[in-house]
């Protein structure tokens, strides 16, 4: 080989590796910006993880917070959640409120909102989306939304039930039918909305005008006995009519001319009535037979229950009922006991649960709150008050009242916190009694022949049992001075007598005319009312209320006020206001005091009172209650 061809070989050979040594170095970068790329990714992946897990871990933090501070102002101030809208929180002092719209929080990029919204129930206590069901006053749904914008925008939010209590429940009062259920005393229900309960309608001449506007003939000529209103109708008992009815049931709805709605077989004398519940109970002189329940839900058709048969053949004269308890007085008898406590949890299986002797006549029963009020013939006790809450043959007898002069106590009513009182011997005795052992006269004046007696309105209305002279009308304002409104002449003995807004229903002998209507009134209400509710059973011993609330309309000079009872015997209710005492009454929505407020059985008491122009309408009423 020349040297020229050695030479050519050898600079081929050079640029050769030169080539090779090339394409290494560009393979080199390429390897090692796919690394770097990688690794740029990587850390880039690194920090958004870091991002994405420190906004997870602050938005969920003030996520939690924004509950905590929820449940904060829920203990210290509940009417702080009371409004609907969006809210964020603040400080207000050493606790938390809230403030109106949302917020972003200060050098950060997050936003904050609390949303408060009502919550509605159904009859059961279910919740249903509102506006269906009852809005639950004690109950919120609350939503917080904690939302960010970047690295990319997102949001975390809970949903929250709130109560007031825990274990909240409510009872709630609102429809024409569940007012219905109580008892009322110169209230109606009206229905512009489902149901609102007013003053009685008071509408004619005036009491001191007072006049008859109806006479009702019933049937045949057996004496009439005792009568009751309830729910718009008259109930009446008489004496054994023989192929007749002595139950018989009148609608009201025209007062001045009560139409009958139906008549009931008794087989007996029916000697007194007292309604309550849906149930009918009637005192008869069947000797098998002493008490018969009837269900009156339908007042077309009124369906026997049960009967009580007491021990021995004396007739049954009075009665009242307590809740789950109907108290029943006897005839006067040398071996059987005068007050009977039956029990009638279950109206169709009455049970008889003490009998207790007095071993004199007991005239007349009233019955208010836990306490029943007794005229006597007994010498130095013609008033005896009984204690519901102290249980036969423990002495129950919480006071008695020796009322001056040689007296036999007679009729007898009590609205608080007067007793009313009428004797054999022509006299009518106020007394005095805010509580049982504190009973003193008031007062005493004549009236001849008197029997029963109602008090209504700030009115005593008096008839005549004997001479058939009539009606008196005594003006109560002043108790320990009462004055004489006027007198309407009735024209047959009278042996019953109550009122209805300006209408009086008097009970006679007559036997044409057995019962006389009167219409008196003179504004367009009555100026006092009451309503006691029906029993709400919690099922549930160891049940505490905490609030009552109400939903009304109180015109200028009108007022309401409320009590609430609690017990667990479903019976002897003790009406309570919110110094956990009978004295007060709640005249604003508030807390019910805790002590004595345990039970399974509640009941209310709402009293009205007005100017007699004008009444104040109660929509609808709320109990609280925990268990």
């Amino acid at each position: 080989m020349s040297p020229k061809q050695s030479q050519s070989i050898h600079m081929e050979q050079s640029q050769f590796n030169k080539g090779i040594a090339l394409i290494e170095l560009l393979i080199a970068i390429a390897i090692s910006s796919v690394i770097i790329g990688l690794a740029i990714q990587v850390m880039v992946l690194v920090r958004s993880s870091f991002l994405a897990s420190n906004i997870r871990y602050v938005s969920r933090d003030l996520l939690d917070s924004s509950v905590d501070i929820i449940r904060s102002i829920k203990e210290s101030s509940w009417e702080t959640l009371s409004l609907e809208g969006v809210y964020h929180p603040v400080m207000s002092g050493d606790q938390w409120t809230l403030a109106s719209g949302d917020e972003t929080i200060t050098g950060t990029q997050f936003t904050r909102s609390i949303q408060i919204d009502s919550v509605c129930r159904d009859s059961n206590l279910l919740i249903v989306d509102c506006p269906s069901g009852t809005i639950d006053p004690d109950s919120k749904q609350v939503i917080v939304d904690v939302s960010w914008t970047s690295p990319v925008s997102g949001s975390l939010s809970t949903t929250q039930l709130i109560t007031r209590y825990a274990g909240n429940g409510f009872w709630n009062q609102t429809t024409d039918i569940d007012f219905n259920n109580g008892d009322r005393n110169n209230t109606s229900i009206i229905k512009s909305d489902d149901g609102e309960i007013v003053l009685e309608s008071n509408t004619g001449p005036g009491w001191d005008a007072a006049g008859r506007v109806g006479n009702i003939n019933i049937t045949n000529s057996q004496t009439v006995n005792s009568f009751a209103v309830d729910d718009g109708r008259l109930f009446i008992v008489k004496d054994n009519d023989p192929g007749g009815q002595e139950f018989l049931i009148y609608s009201l709805a025209n007062p001045a001319s009560p139409s009958l709605i139906s008549a009931t077989e008794l087989g007996s004398n029916g000697k007194k009535i007292f309604v309550s519940g849906g149930y009918a109970f009637v005192a008869t002189s069947d000797d098998n037979q002493e008490v018969k329940i009837y269900n009156i839900t339908d007042p077309t058709a009124p369906l026997p229950t049960s009967i009580i048969n007491l021990p021995g053949s004396v007739d049954a004269t009075n009665l009242t009922v307590s809740g789950n308890r109907l108290y029943v007085i006897r005839a006067l008898d040398g071996t059987e006991k005068e007050f009977n406590t039956v029990g009638i949890a279950n109206p169709a299986s009455p049970t008889l649960i003490s009998s207790q002797d007095f071993s004199d006549t007991i005239s007349d029963i009233y019955l208010d709150g836990r306490y029943i009020y007794l005229s006597t013939h007994i010498d130095n006790q013609e008033v005896v008050v009984i204690d519901l809450l102290i249980e036969y043959p423990t002495d129950n007898i919480a006071a008695t009242y020796d009322i001056s002069g040689s007296e036999n106590a007679t009729s007898i009513f009590y609205q608080y916190p007067n007793i009313y009182l009428s004797s054999a011997q022509n006299k009518i005795f106020i007394l005095t009694a805010s509580t049982p052992a504190s009973i003193s006269e008031l007062t005493q004046f004549s009236i001849n022949n008197i029997g029963d007696i109602y008090i209504a309105d700030n009115k005593g209305f008096f008839v005549d049992n004997l001479s058939g002279l009539g009606l008196y009308i005594y003006d109560l304002s002043n108790p320990a001075s009462p004055t004489s409104i006027g007198t309407h002449s009735i024209g047959s003995n009278s042996q019953a007598v109550l009122t209805v807004g300006s209408y009086v229903y008097a009970l006679t002998q007559s036997n044409s005319r057995e019962l006389i209507v009167v219409n008196g009134g003179g504004s367009a209400y009555v100026t006092f009312g009451e309503l006691y509710s029906q029993t709400f059973n919690t099922n549930n011993g160891f049940t505490s209320v905490q609030s009552v609330n109400w939903d009304a309309d109180v015109p200028s000079g009108t007022e309401l006020k409320f009590q609430v009872a609690v017990n667990s015997l479903g019976y002897g209710f003790e009406f309570l206001g919110p110094d956990g005492t009978s004295t007060t009454y709640y005249t604003s929505n508030g807390s019910y005091p805790l002590t004595g407020s345990d039970g399974q059985y509640i009941r209310a008491k709402i009293l009205f009172s007005g100017d007699g122009t004008v009444t104040p309408t109660v929509n609808d009423f709320r109990i609280t209650y925990i268990q």
